[in-house]
């Protein structure tokens, strides 16, 4: 199901396993007289406590603009999409573990393959290799940079010097590099591997590295409504078999 946490009821402490929150039932009893009626109870009594944690969590993910402080729960961003709603928010499921007689509660990867990451960037914090969006990797075939113009013009992926007028090309773009100083850049078709990673030069030289360690402070949601419901987690189970 993505990324979660876990947690057991009874004499088990709480323990983090694959990201998930596990919610494990104990029984004190002799389950032997009456185990459809306790099985049935303990399934029901799970996904309910489930609910409630599942509930909080939603809860606490406030719709604002920009990113939340640290330590608060992520901001909930409305979506341009009609009717759409916040990824990380929608993707929060619960269901119940029938190989290991749990409920799991969070972040569903039935939402795309990249909300765990998001989730445990969220819940953990720490620092993640994270892609650098404005990079592109060029190959054969593609249109590409061939050079950066300047007042004193460029030279190609051959090596070959070009005039100033080259600027003047119709295939010429002004681009704000990753230090945001605007360049004349010159784009063509890419017809060999010289010209290829000539046109990768270019992308690094503009942008900067296709990756980059970025740090992210917790904005823990899991573990806050687990806390919070955790009290409560008893209840569900009071005269649950009559």
């Amino acid at each position: 199901m993505g990324y979660m946490k876990g947690l057991s009821i009874g004499n088990h402490t709480p323990k983090v396993s694959g990201g998930m929150f596990q919610i494990r039932a104990s029984t004190y009893f002799d389950l032997s007289a009456i185990p459809d009626a306790v099985e049935r109870a303990k399934r029901r009594n799970l996904m309910e406590a489930a609910k409630d944690i599942w509930t909080t969590a939603r809860r606490s993910m406030k719709t604002r603009k920009g990113p939340s402080m640290a330590g608060m729960p992520p901001h909930r961003h409305r979506s341009k999409r009609p009717g759409a709603s916040s990824g990380l928010q929608k993707s929060l499921r619960y269901a119940y573990d029938e190989m290991n007689d749990s409920a799991l509660i969070g972040p569903s990867s039935v939402y795309g393959p990249g909300i765990a990451d998001i989730a445990q960037r969220h819940e953990f914090g720490g620092t993640y290799p994270t892609r650098n969006t404005r990079r592109r990797t060029r190959k054969v075939g593609d249109a590409g940079e061939m050079l950066i113009a300047s007042s004193r013009g460029g030279r190609d992926a051959s090596g070959h010097y070009h005039p100033a007028a080259f600027r003047n090309w119709a295939t010429a773009k002004k681009i704000k590099d990753s230090r945001g100083k605007t360049r004349i850049v010159v784009y063509a078709p890419i017809r060999t591997e010289a010209q290829a990673r000539r046109a990768n030069e270019i992308q690094e030289e503009l942008f900067g590295a296709s990756q980059y360690p970025a740090t992210y402070p917790k904005r823990e949601f899991m573990d806050p409504a687990l806390q919070a419901e955790r009290a409560g987690i008893p209840r569900h189970w009071a005269d649950s078999v009559k």
